[in-house]
């Protein structure tokens, strides 16, 4: 699984230095206009101007995220619902390839490295806009979307471009910001037959800071 991954950021820590910091290459994110970092909890974003960049641009690091071999997601620790529409994770929504808990009407929507000329999957809402979501691609026209380890969804909408442009958390970039706070968040990979261990590696370590 660690193989598998580009980055892995545990945001849940103990300061805001080792909260950017990722897990398996020490690469640092930048914190752009201040989120709200809190302790043992994670990054939240204001919902109008505050997000990190992640300074991975998959389309040129040469990295695990490929076109038809690609995952990404995040851990939701809490969503506020009063600021929908944000993207949580996202590599550029007009090429869509992203996780978005709250898509404006209450659904999840998500992609990766969707052609962009057919859009993005959604799944109406379930009240499940929290926990660890991974979207994933291991085919031209085969993807999923896993939550607490487990398949939600399925689809098969076709491979488009990998965007060249870093993965924006919390906003795509300077547009489209999401007031979640997260707890963790990683690109990498397809993992698949990996998802269930993945959750469970990432459920312990959360329940050691705390979160829920």
């Amino acid at each position: 699984m660690w193989a598998g991954l580009d980055r892995l950021w545990l945001f849940a820590a103990e300061n805001s230095q080792q909260a950017l910091i990722d897990l398996v290459a020490r690469a640092a994110a930048t914190a752009v206009n201040s989120p709200t970092f809190t302790a043992t909890r994670g990054w939240q974003g204001n919902g109008t101007s505050s997000y990190l960049n992640s300074n991975f641009n998959a389309a040129t690091a040469g990295g695990k995220f490929q076109l038809n071999d690609a995952s990404h997601g995040l851990w939701v620790e809490t969503y506020n619902s009063g600021a929908p529409g944000g993207f949580d994770i996202v590599n550029d929504f007009s090429a869509y390839s992203f996780v978005r808990c709250n898509d404006g009407s209450g659904n999840i929507a998500w992609a990766v490295n969707n052609n962009g000329a057919v859009g993005a999957a959604a799944i109406a809402n379930a009240g499940i806009q929290t926990g660890f979501f991974q979207a994933q691609r291991t085919g031209a026209a085969v993807l999923a979307l896993f939550r607490n380890g487990a398949s939600i969804a399925t689809d098969s909408r076709t491979s488009g471009i990998v965007r060249n442009q870093n993965h924006g958390i919390l906003a795509n970039l300077g547009a489209n910001f999401s007031a979640a706070r997260l707890s963790a968040a990683f690109i990498g990979g397809s993992l698949t037959g990996k998802e269930a261990g993945f959750y469970n590696a990432m459920r312990t370590y959360m329940t050691s800071q705390g979160v829920p």
